[in-house]
This record gives structure tokens, sequence and C-alpha cells, in this order.
């Protein structure tokens, strides 16, 4: 199951930062999460959000999607 769990992990990471991207489209659109270019290879950075993970362990209770995010803020955080 480990390649079917990898492949759903990358699906579902990239669904909710795509979404994240429509929703910064429009005219009320503040992004807060900016990734390099070029951003890191997709198994980079789920091997960086893991090694996040394990050192913030106070945050894996939370929704999926809102763990997600606090790791792109704090790893790629927009300038101010």
């Amino acid at each position: 199951m480990y390649a079917a769990a990898i492949a759903f992990c990358h699906g579902y990471g990239v669904g909710a930062y795509h979404y994240y991207q429509a929703s910064m489209l429009g005219p009320e659109g503040k992004p807060f999460v900016c990734l390099p270019n070029p951003p890191p290879s997709r198994t980079d950075a789920l091997q960086m959000f893991l090694a996040w993970a394990r050192e913030n362990p106070q945050y894996m209770g939370e929704p999926a999607v809102e763990t997600l995010f606090r790791w792109l803020a704090a790893k790629w955080p927009c300038p101010k």
C-alpha cells in the first residue's frame, strides 16, 4: 500500500495547493504562501513536510489541510 499512500498524499497536497492558488486570484486574495522558483519537487516537499511534522507533533491533531498550510506558511511565507 506504500505506493498508493504516497500517491494519495501527493494528490491531496497538490489539490489543496491548487485550491489555494485559485482562491488567491480574486481582488480580495492576499497570498501568504509564496513558493520559490523553481518550486521543490513533490517528493522533496513531502520529505520536508514529514521532517517538520516530526518536529511539531502538537499540530498533528489539526485537520490535515490546516497542518499543511501551517507548514507552507512557515516554510515559504510571502514577503510583507
